[in-house]
């Protein structure tokens, strides 16, 4: 045994060494791959020296080829003779002591094939064999000829870069305003002399710090400030301040200009500031202000025209009076200034000037185009160089005049919509006393005018009226509406006021009220709202009628189709099959027919709820077009799916209509289309806000078109192309009015093109949401086609004897175990006594319903460890909110009467996830 285990041994240690050496092959073949490709010198020395690998930098470099130094001494052909040996010299100690030490980085040059020299710098990597001999030596070195180069370069720059430096230096010491640097961060960086007396200190105590080292916080903030201002502006910022010198204590005003400096690259290094002493000119610019203050308070003391006259020459006068008469103050100067006076006031001027008038008075003026104008005029006598003169002020009061016109006519306008209103109009004091009414509000009354001016409205007399009142001498317009008894008692009328202050908002001088007797207008909104009371209950009564008229033929309904899904599992023969298939088809029609009328009365009643969360808009019309991808196939016509790739993926919006609208539309096309194709398109339109899309559909056929004369038609309820007894297609005529209105719902409009013998196209457009929520994962199988792939335990709680059968049987013959309870209470007894994998509850039941039941059981009435078993509701209804109803009572799921297998079999899947089993 002994010695075929020595074999095995050898064997793998055989194995073992074929897998070092390939992996050293490998790795010797990836470093020399590093090394061939590699930017910088790569070259390889044997023991003795010569040269065994060269990379491709290196040949360029040196300008050979590889097999010309192919064991090439290293010593004799790269290295200049001045240091030939001694490189030789250091290469044979590191291989005796088989250690690079000091010399594994070093620079020297080597000779090129051209005999120039290059200057490398090396890194030396020694490598032993396994026997701990040298193997060979690698040498990896960088040019240095271009940075010698760029160091000559830089070295003489920099003295040009010194020499210019001290010309600057000079010329900024020389020069008499302050200047200074600053980095971008508001450090100092150099400084002038001036520059010094202003922070009192010295340049090398100034660089390095900042303006908070010298100055109050505020006053630094300032300076950095305008720094900031002239690195945003991106170039020279100007602007003045007032400083105080700290050698001396003085104080200058500096014009500062504040210039960003940049680096050749463009690249921000700092801001550069000159300022200039300023002092003296602004002292000269403020003494200009004064002076222009002073000679502009003389001349425009007034905002009329201002003259001095003696005895009626005018002495001088301001620019207001040129203004106003059209003479220039050249002219005015030295005229007589009762030519600027119209000849008809004239004479009463004249008197003023000789009696030394000084009161205000009117007159009208001339103006030099020779129009009169009206005119105010105010005259004092006062001392003048020694003299008595008159200053007169010039008012032109055309605009008063005119104003006080249009006020005339807006009054007798006022009165006369006052006395003619076909209200009644009154006008309150602010203290509640009539000032004044018109005929309108007096027959209103029934009194006089007499016995209604002066009448103070008291709180006593009629509490509300008073309190709308009182709000409006408070200054907010209110109004009242009530039976009222008029001041005089003598009437009883229902009145309509309305109250506005004048003034509103302040204090209101008085109170304008309107009144109207409402009693006819009151009867006919009373009669409206009855008559609307009564439509509501009217729709609530058909809504109700139609729902349980549904519930009543959906349960009976329920038992029929049951038992024909059962009688087909009976292995019937072909002619019994045709009759209990077209039974079927009956049945689905008049289902369809029930939710067809339920729809359009919820729509009709207000009570359709369109809901608006995300879904997959392209999935949603895709599942349409699939699911008549049968009747395609069957009818022969052609069925397509015109999907826009500028489709969003996921919108907000009530997909379920959406796709009923759809499936409406589609399934009428294929009723009167008998060849061609019908094209179901979605196409996106330009966005109107930035939170909506807006979605053109339209679904088109090449059948048999629509007449002109019944277009007009064609939405309303209960109405078909063909009528008469030859009507040629299935239906009650509901499908298009319910599309049209829930399009309306969802916030769209809906349109058809049609031309007989041609085709109909029918659009609508309609906007959804945006949302940004990611589809969800598709179940692994199409809903239609739910598999459930094991039996289950299930508790069947229904009331109805026949379709308790019928439920049970079909559920028994897809293979699972059932059991019948007859109300709620027997279904928690029945899960107290044992586990079922899931309950189908009905909900109108006896003693105890199906939502009573589904919330005593998730409370744990049936036990804590069922408390979550899936419930499924069973119901003949089929109202809008049924389903959040049941859902938010804890059921998991939801199936309409009559019940078939296959929704079964859905919402089998449906709870569990699309797993399509149950847990």
């Amino acid at each position: 045994m002994a010695n075929p285990e020595l074999k095995n041994e050898l064997e793998r240690s055989r194995q073992r060494v074929a897998e070092l050496e390939s992996d050293l092959v490998k790795s010797e073949s990836k470093w020399r791959s590093v090394l061939e490709h590699m930017p910088q010198i790569g070259v390889s020395l044997n023991p003795d020296g010569k040269i065994v690998f060269a990379n491709q930098h290196f040949l360029d470099l040196t300008g050979w080829k590889f097999e010309e130094i192919y064991l090439k001494s290293w010593f004799d052909l790269f290295l200049p003779e001045d240091v030939r040996e001694d490189v030789r010299g250091v290469f044979l100690r590191s291989k005796e002591q088989k250690q690079v030490g000091p010399h594994s980085q070093y620079r020297n040059e080597i000779v090129t094939r051209d005999g120039s020299l290059r200057p490398v710098l090396w890194f030396n990597v020694l490598t032993q064999a396994p026997d701990g001999s040298v193997a060979d030596i690698t040498c990896l070195g960088i040019d240095q000829t271009f940075e010698e180069q760029a160091r000559e370069s830089t070295e003489k720059a920099n003295r040009a870069l010194r020499l210019n430096m001290a010309h600057l230096r000079t010329l900024v010491e020389t020069i008499p305003e302050l200047v200074w640097l600053k980095d971008v961060d508001g450090v100092f960086v150099t400084c002038n002399h001036r520059f010094e007396r202003f922070y009192g200190a010295s340049e090398a105590d100034i660089v390095g710090k900042t303006d908070y080292d010298f100055v109050d916080r505020e006053l630094a903030e300032f300076f950095r400030a305008n720094d900031r201002a002239a690195i945003e502006a991106g170039k020279s910022v100007i602007n003045e301040e007032t400083v105080t010198y700290k050698d001396d204590g003085h104080t200058e005003e500096l014009e500062t200009i504040k210039t960003p400096m940049y680096d050749d690259r463009g690249e921000l290094i700092g801001v550069l500031g000159v300022a200039r002493d300023i002092t003296e000119r602004k002292r000269i610019e403020h003494a200009l202000k004064e002076s222009e203050l002073r000679f502009k308070t003389l001349h425009n003391a007034s905002f009329g025209g201002i003259a001095i006259h003696d005895k009626g020459l005018i002495l001088d006068c301001n620019q207001g009076l040129s203004d106003i008469t059209g003479y220039a103050t050249e002219e005015l100067i030295g005229m007589d200034g009762l030519l600027l006076i119209a000849e008809s006031s004239r004479g009463l001027v004249m008197q003023h000037i000789l009696e030394g008038y000084e009161e205000l008075y009117e007159a009208f003026g001339l103006r030099k185009n020779g129009k009169e104008y009206p005119l105010q005029l105010e005259a004092r006598n006062i001392p003048y160089k020694g003299a008595m003169v008159r200053v007169v002020e010039f008012r032109d009061i055309t605009e008063r005049k005119r104003a006080e016109l249009e006020l005339k006519d807006s009054e007798q306008r006022h009165r006369a919509i006052f006395e003619n209103s076909p209200l009644g109009v009154v006008r309150f004091s602010k203290e509640g006393t009539i000032l004044d009414c018109n005929d309108n509000f007096v027959a209103l009354m029934g009194s006089s005018k007499e016995e209604l001016v002066g009448f103070i409205a008291e709180r006593q007399s009629n509490l509300k009226m008073y309190e709308a009142l009182a709000m409006a001498m408070a200054g907010q317009a209110s109004s009242y509406e009530d039976y009222y008894t008029s001041v005089t008692g003598n009437k009883t009328i229902f009145l309509h006021a309305q109250f506005n202050p004048v003034n509103p908002g302040q204090s209101p001088t008085e109170v304008i009220a309107t009144m109207e007797d409402f009693g006819e207008r009151k009867e006919a909104q009373d009669e409206l709202r009855r008559a609307k009371e009564e439509a509501e209950a009217y729709s609530q009564s058909k809504t109700e009628f139609l729902t349980n008229m549904s519930h009543e033929i959906r349960t009976p309904l329920n038992g029929i189709m049951g038992m024909l899904q059962l009688m087909q599992t009976t292995g019937l023969d072909d002619e019994q099959s045709e009759y209990t298939q077209a039974a079927l088809k009956s049945s689905r029609r008049l289902m369809n027919l029930l939710s067809d009328i339920l729809d359009l009365s919820r729509v009709e009643a207000g009570k359709m709820v369109v809901q608006r969360t995300p879904f997959d808009l392209p999935k949603a019309c895709e599942q349409v077009c699939e699911m008549f991808r049968l009747t395609s196939a069957q009818t022969g016509v052609a069925l397509k799916c015109d999907i826009d790739a500028l489709l969003p993926r996921m919108a907000l919006g009530d997909a379920v209509r959406l796709q009923q609208v759809l499936t409406n539309l589609v399934g009428n096309a294929f009723k009167f289309t008998t060849h061609g194709q019908i094209v179901l398109s979605a196409h996106r339109l330009p966005d109107v806000s930035s939170n909506e899309y807006r979605i053109l559909f339209s679904v088109s056929d090449t059948g048999v078109g629509i007449p002109d004369a019944e277009l007009g038609t064609l939405f309303d309820p209960f109405t078909q192309v063909s009528q008469g007894y030859t009507r040629t297609h299935q239906g009650a005529g509901l499908g298009l009015s319910i599309c049209k209105r829930l399009v309306t719902l969802m916030g769209g409009a809906m349109t058809i093109e049609s031309e007989e013998g041609v085709g109909t196209s029918l659009y609508f457009a309609i906007p959804f949401g945006r949302s940004e929520q990611l589809p969800k994962a598709s179940p692994s199988k199409d809903r239609g086609q739910a598999v459930v792939e094991k039996s289950f335990s299930i508790l069947l709680a229904e009331d109805e004897r026949v379709n308790s059968l019928v439920t049970q049987r079909i559920l028994e013959k897809d293979g699972h175990a059932v059991t019948a309870v007859e109300n709620g209470r027997q279904a928690i007894e029945a899960l107290q006594a044992r586990d079922y994998d899931v309950v189908l509850m009905d909900i109108q039941m006896p003693e105890m319903d199906g939502i009573e039941a589904t919330r005593a059981i998730r409370t744990g009435l049936a036990g804590e460890g069922r408390a979550s078993i899936p419930i499924i509701a069973v119901t003949a209804y089929a109202m809008v909110g049924d389903r959040e109803i049941f859902l938010n009572a804890g059921m998991d799921g939801y199936v309409v009467k009559p019940i078939e297998l296959e929704a079964l079999r859905t919402v089998f899947a449906e709870i569990r996830g699309g797993e399509n089993e149950l847990a």
